[in-house]
C-alpha cells in the first residue's frame, strides 16, 4: 500500500505541489469548520505530515521559511509598545525564574531519558533543549549527538506543544477563562490592505530579514524584522499592515517546512524509544505549562498568555498562535525571545552536565 502510493507520489513530479496545495487547504478548511485555533497554520502542518509519511520527497528550503519568518516578524511588531519595555524593567525577575524553571525542566526530561532509555546522553540532552530545533540539532552533530534523532524528537515535540497548544487556546477561549483584554486593545488585522498599501510593511520585511540573515542571529528575520517593526510602530512612522493572502501564505509556508520534516527513515531509527520520547516530550510541555500557570499568576495576565510565554516550542510557531489565539503579545514575545538565547547560549553547558549525572558510551 505504502509503495503504491509513494509510486503515485513519484509519479505527480512537480504536481505534488499541487497535490499538497489542496489536501492542506481540505484539512485547513476542516479545522476552521470545528473551531481550531490557529487553523491556517495546523492546516498545512497536518498536510506536510501527511505527504511526508506517504514517501514524498518534498521540502520546504529554510531559505523560503526566511521570508515567512519576517512576514510574521512585522505581525508581532504591530502589538509591540512601551508596555513590553515597562514589563521587562518590572518583572525581569519572574521572567529569569521562568527561563531557570525551563532549563531545569528540561535537564531533568532529558536525564529520564538518559537514565531509562538506550539514548546517549549527547543525543537525550540535544533533543530536550527547548526551542531553537534547527540550531539544536547542528550543534548537537558537532559533538556526536545522532542527529537524526535529535530531529525527530526537537520535531515531534514541536508538532505536540502546537498541537497541545491549539487544544488549549480553543478550551480556554470556548470556556471564557481567557480574557485577552491587551490583546483587544490592539488593532485588528485589516482583510482589505491592497499591495500598495503594504509596501512600507514589505519594505521593512524585506530589510529585516536581510539583515538576519547576513547577521547569523538565530531566528533573525523574525527577530530582527520585529525589533525594526516596533521602532516604526512606537514612532507612528506608518502603519504596519499586510494582505490577508501574504499572511495565510507565510503560516502555510512555515506549517509545511514543519511537516515535511519527517520521513519513514527518522520514524524507523526513533521507534524503539519512540514510547519514551513521548512520555518526555509531554512531561517537558506538562512542566512547562506548569511555569506559564505561575507566570500568569505572578503578572496577572491570562492563563493562554502564561502558557504560551513558557511553551517549549520554536519562537516563530508560537508566535502565530499568540496572534491567532489574541494573547498579550508583548509578555508572550519578550519571555520567549529571552529564553531563546538564553537557552542557546546555556545549552552546551547543560549538555555537559546532563551528560556527568549517568556517564555512558556514547551511542544510540
Amino acid at each position: 500500500m505504502t509503495q503504491a502510493v509513494r509510486r503515485r507520489l513519484s509519479a505527480l513530479g512537480p504536481w505534488q505541489w499541487a497535490a499538497l496545495l489542496a489536501l492542506t487547504a481540505v484539512v485547513a478548511y476542516l479545522f476552521h469548520l470545528w473551531h481550531v485555533t490557529s487553523a491556517l497554520f495546523l492546516g498545512p502542518l497536518l498536510a506536510g505530515l501527511i505527504f511526508a509519511f506517504s514517501g514524498s520527497d518534498l521540502k520546504v528550503s529554510r531559505k523560503v521559511t526566511m521570508g515567512s519568518q519576517a512576514v510574521i516578524g512585522c505581525t508581532v511588531a504591530r502589538a509591540i509598545d512601551q508596555t513590553i519595555l515597562t514589563f521587562l524593567t518590572h518583572h525581569w525577575t519572574a521572567i529569569l525564574a521562568v527561563i531557570v524553571s525551563t532549563a531545569g525542566a528540561a535537564c531533568i526530561v532529558a536525564w529520564g531519558l538518559m537514565r531509562f532509555t538506550s539514548l546517549s546522553g549527547q543525543t537525550a540532552a540535544w533533543g530536550s533543549m527547548p526551542g531553537a530545533a534547527n540550531i539544536m540539532v547542528t550543534l548537537s552533530a558537532e559533538v556526536g549527538g545522532d542527529t537524526r534523532l535529535v530531529a525527530f524528537m526537537q520535531y515531534v515535540r514541536l508538532i505536540v506543544v502546537l498541537s497541545t497548544a491549539s487544544l488549549v487556546a480553543s478550551l480556554l477561549i470556548g470556556s471564557g477563562a481567557h480574557l485577552p483584554a491587551a490583546a483587544a486593545a490592539r488593532p485588528p488585522a485589516p482583510t482589505d490592505v491592497s499591495f500598495l498599501q503594504a509596501l512600507p510593511t514589505i519594505a521593512v520585511a524585506l530589510i529585516g530579514m536581510t539583515i538576519g540573515k547576513l547577521a547569523r542571529i538565530p531566528a533573525g528575520p523574525l527577530l530582527v524584522t520585529a525589533l525594526l517593526g516596533a521602532i516604526v510602530n512606537l514612532n507612528g512612522l506608518f502603519p504596519l499592515v499586510l494582505p490577508y493572502w501574504l499572511m495565510v501564505l507565510s503560516y502555510g509556508v512555515v506549517g509545511w517546512y514543519v511537516g515535511l520534516q519527517f520521513d519513514r527513515k527518522v520514524l524507523g531509527a526513533a521507534a524503539r524509544n519512540l514510547p519514551a520520547m513521548v512520555v518526555a516530550m509531554l512531561a517537558l510541555i506538562l512542566l512547562c505549562g506548569a511555569a506559564g500557570v505561575v507566570l500568569a499568576l505572578l503578572l496577572d495576565v491570562d492563563l493562554l498568555t502564561g502558557y504560551l510565554a513558557t511553551s517549549p516550542g520554536a519562537i516563530d510557531t508560537i508566535a502565530i498562535l499568540a496572534l491567532n489565539g489574541q494573547a498579550d503579545m508583548s509578555v508572550v514575545m519578550a519571555v520567549q525571545t529571552l529564553r531563546f538565547f538564553a537557552v542557546i547560549l546555556m545549552a552546551p553547558y547543560l549538555v555537559k552536565f546532563i551528560c556527568r549525572l549517568t556517564p555512558r558510551p556514547v551511542g544510540v
